[in-house]
């Protein structure tokens, strides 16, 4: 047997920054073990831009095709679930339309391997076009076919909508990796792998520091106008915020204690493993990567957004921290006041990340000769 040198295309889905963070530590792990990423997909949507720093990592071409997303309320602190139905279901022909890149790229790269971190034209493209190349794909979202997953109390539409969207974008893939907060028995369905945390290089190699601010990650940026009431009356409260606002260049300053950045990879690691508690719209990356450096963290799943009220919840298996409906800052003060933080079950967890990705490329890898 001999180990083959790998050509990888990624297709990533460009909604919030935790798909193209798994992206950027997949292409560390793929590179370390001499294998090639040739070309990547993003998917996006007219109101959100692909990062730089995910361009400057990725460092190869880089083409965009029109995803399926969410239509938010005129604030963008809410999802719209009937308006988003409505929208998505006029695009059909745009995404129906791309899956030709899709097909072009494969054709002109002739991959080895294909992963795709939660883009559902992936899935549709396996549903339309006959693919014989093998599909990986990766997401937290994969935990929800595991038997041994347990969902919180819901409406039954959105479980439904949530579990659609997940069958769909691993449609047909050879094998779902289903990252999560803890493991778990292996899953009846061969398919399903239960794997950690894919986090970057960065947050493993950055030092854990306790400075004196809050940390405050806003996937919206309507939720600005809370953050900066809150501020108005307790304006001796140091507050660091990251947002994803396209007018703003790097840092929008309110004043000496209040600043609002662009989304910078290295900053917000820099920024968040010295913070001394973390606030977030309940995304499932940005919760890793603050309880791997011992931080909690209050969570604040966008209204109606279905995958981060799931994470929320979730995370409290692992002691992550709270969970409301708005960032309650006064209360995350107390919080921290009153609790020590620390989760070296999660970090051992974390840390076994290489090794079972590696494990798994390895598989794809031999060549009988």
């Amino acid at each position: 047997m001999t180990k083959k040198q790998l050509k990888i295309i990624f297709i990533v889905q460009g909604e919030g920054r935790g798909h193209i963070t798994q992206a950027i530590s997949m292409k560390e792990i793929i590179e370390q073990n001499g294998h090639q990423v040739v070309s990547v997909l993003v998917g996006t949507s007219e109101k959100r831009e692909i990062p730089d720093f995910f361009v400057k990592e990725m460092n190869v071409e880089i083409k965009k095709i029109a995803s399926p997303n969410f239509v938010t309320d005129i604030k963008y602190k809410s999802i719209r679930i009937i308006p988003s139905i409505v929208y998505n279901l006029t695009k059909i022909p745009t995404f129906l339309n791309d899956l030709k890149i899709i097909k072009k790229e494969i054709k002109k790269h002739n991959p080895d391997l294909i992963i795709n971190f939660y883009e559902p034209l992936m899935g549709l493209y396996n549903m339309f076009y006959r693919n014989r190349i093998p599909v990986i794909s990766i997401a937290h979202q994969f935990i929800y076919q595991h038997e041994d997953f347990i969902f919180p109390k819901s409406k039954w539409f959105d479980k439904f909508s949530v579990k659609l969207v997940t069958y769909v974008a691993g449609y047909k893939s050879t094998k779902k990796l289903a990252i999560s907060f803890y493991n778990l028995k292996p899953s009846s369905n061969k398919k399903i792998i239960v794997v950690p945390p894919l986090l970057r290089k960065g947050v493993f190699n950055t030092n854990t520091g306790n400075e004196n601010f809050i940390l405050i990650y806003l996937l919206n940026p309507g939720y600005a106008e809370e953050i900066i009431n809150w501020h108005k009356e307790n304006p001796n409260v140091k507050i660091n915020c990251f947002w994803d606002k396209k007018e703003i260049q790097e840092e929008y300053i309110y004043d000496d204690n209040l600043v609002f950045y662009k989304i910078n990879d290295k900053k917000f690691i820099e920024k968040l493993s010295s913070c001394k508690g973390f606030m977030t719209t309940a995304g499932f990356e940005s919760v890793c990567e603050a309880v791997y450096h011992n931080k909690p963290v209050f969570m604040v799943p966008v209204q109606n957004h279905f995958e981060q009220y799931c994470n929320s919840r979730d995370a409290m298996n692992i002691n992550a921290g709270l969970y409301d409906t708005q960032f309650d800052i006064s209360k995350f003060l107390e919080y921290i006041n009153n609790n020590s933080f620390q989760n070296k079950k999660f970090k051992d967890w974390t840390d076994s990340s290489q090794i079972i990705f590696e494990k798994i490329l390895f598989s794809y890898s031999q060549n009988t000769q």
